[in-house]
């Protein structure tokens, strides 16, 4: 069997915090290996956590997406499965999605598609414009990555972290849809099978990522977690969420 576990990304005090507590409640489900890639200095909770191995990076906290576009560089394990920390598997099972992209290059929860008569957010078309990318497109979420170490997806991470360089270092989504458009990789889509909500309170779902609060429900009170003090100095004008004419003319 190839060697297969889980990864994640915590940089900063209060993301190393929630990933703590988040793997935790992970470690219930799973016996699989974790690794995580955090920067110094390392939150001294991760000593004699089972089978939890730390790699720190003499880096900032804003350059933690540096570390995510390239973490096929940084993972210990053949096959992985990437998960943001705030994230949470809330029941058995997650092994099964290693032999759901056992002849495919990754796997990917596809957010949303866009056809070619639709409107996008501002920030993608910016993004795809700068990219060379077009309508249609698949857009996947980056709080759950699958792949397998092969040339396919070594080409695949390059690109997408040249493309995060390229549009300003900000969100990593528009770079990583760009990317996919212009890879050949056979991508594994789990969006229909139940397995991963991105946004909403969904206590059927295998993997729970934040949904901050639906109705009654919150998050960090379910899971009984501390807040998280969020790190994406970028996200500071609304208008890149405007809808516009992916064929619009562009204006500064």
């Amino acid at each position: 069997m190839k060697n297969r576990g889980l990864l994640y990304v915590a940089f900063g005090n209060s993301y190393q915090e929630l990933a703590v507590w988040t793997i935790t409640h992970t470690r219930k489900f799973t016996d699989l290996p974790i690794a995580v890639l955090v920067n110094e200095p390392a939150n001294s909770k991760w000593e004699g956590m089972d089978n939890v191995i730390i790699y720190p990076f003499e880096l900032p906290q804003t350059e933690n997406r540096q570390v995510k576009t390239q973490m096929c560089r940084y993972t210990p394990f053949d096959e992985t499965l990437y998960m943001d920390c705030d994230s949470v598997v809330r029941c058995s099972g997650i092994e099964m999605l290693f032999s759901m992209m056992s002849s495919q290059d990754m796997l990917l929860n596809k957010f949303i598609h866009w056809r070619d008569v639709d409107k996008v957010p501002r920030l993608y078309r910016t993004a795809m414009k700068l990219l060379g990318a077009s309508l249609p497109m698949n857009v996947y979420n980056g709080a759950l990555i699958g792949w397998r170490n092969n040339n396919r997806t070594e080409r695949f991470f390059k690109l997408w972290n040249s493309n995060w360089h390229k549009i300003g270092k900000g969100r990593e989504m528009p770079g990583l849809a760009c990317a996919i458009q212009k890879s050949e990789l056979e991508v594994a889509d789990v969006s229909d099978k139940g397995i991963f909500e991105p946004d909403f309170y969904n206590p059927d779902c295998m993997i729970q990522h934040n949904y901050n609060s639906n109705g009654k429900q919150d998050w960090f009170e379910e899971f009984k977690l501390p807040k998280l003090i969020q790190c994406k100095p970028f996200d500071s004008n609304p208008r890149d969420w405007d809808m516009v004419d992916f064929n619009e003319e562009m204006h500064s």
